[in-house]
């Protein structure tokens, strides 16, 4: 964090010290398209096509694609889950989930995914559900959750689409909080970090923040599911997407480097 306070002779290190860290942010954006599968030619595509306006005029900030607002397969599979999960319909007398067909009509996956209005067709997410693992074939046709809480642990499409979307909602979360429009609420955006945490305390740290992370964001589900717009309300009233995403990370510290002496050589 930068000092309000700081002499101006620093402005030029305090600016090169920013432009470090876009280029980290570049570093590994670029990464993850590679590994998710783009080629290098339709990334400089897409590179060139975004800064060919700035080239030309000034651009406007926070005009952009609307991929953090877009319904996308990562979302409904959630909310399937969710509902899932709290639906009487859907649960047995132990208020477990009961397996139901991957398609056709309710009570299916299909059908679940259906009900979200998502522009993605809902069988297509149904099919990224059942190939990313976060529904599980339990018997001849029907399905099941895997767990409560949907994980994928591959490299899947909707993984894939889940971090994009994640990195431009915490991006424009900054722009929200440090944008001069006075009309505008800032959101939560915290974080808390320490340089030197004992690799032994790795497995706690990870048992720690599961837990805790896991019990404030069903908190924060059951609050925001219980305002969401339903049938004929979605209709009529205009909705704001919302959300938190919590994640904790582990990263290896740059050792400082012991200098070596050099004597001086007697005269």
């Amino acid at each position: 964090m930068i000092n309000k306070t700081q002499k101006r002779g620093a402005t030029g290190a305090v600016a090169n010290d920013a432009g470090s860290h876009f280029q980290e942010v570049l570093h590994s954006v670029v990464d993850f398209l590679l590994i998710g599968g783009m080629s290098v030619a339709d990334i400089q595509a897409v590179v060139a096509a975004r800064l060919l306006p700035a080239t030309e005029k000034k651009s406007v900030p926070g005009k952009r694609g609307a991929i953090a607002n877009t319904v996308g397969v990562d979302t409904v599979s959630a909310l399937v889950l969710h509902r899932w999960y709290r639906d009487e319909d859907l649960l047995d007398e132990q208020a477990l989930p009961i397996a139901i067909r991957l398609y056709g009509h309710y009570p299916s996956v299909e059908a679940l995914a259906l009900s979200e209005g998502s522009i993605v067709p809902a069988r297509s997410i149904a099919l990224a559900m059942k190939s990313s693992g976060l529904i599980k074939k339990v018997s001849r046709g029907l399905y099941a959750p895997e767990a409560r809480v949907g994980t994928i642990n591959t490299l899947h499409p909707v993984l894939v689409e889940h971090a994009s979307k994640s990195l431009v909602r915490f991006l424009e979360t900054i722009q929200r909080n440090t944008s001069p429009d006075k009309d505008k609420l800032s959101l939560i955006e915290r974080f808390t970090h320490i340089p030197d945490l004992p690799i032994e305390d790795l497995r706690a740290f990870q048992v720690f923040s599961q837990g805790h992370g896991s019990s404030f964001l069903a908190g924060v589900d059951d609050w925001l599911e219980s305002r969401r717009q339903r049938g004929v309300h979605r209709k009529k009233k205009s909705g704001l997407a919302a959300g938190i995403h919590v994640f904790a990370y582990v990263e290896k510290t740059k050792q400082p480097t012991k200098k070596s002496r050099v004597r001086a050589k007697p005269a």
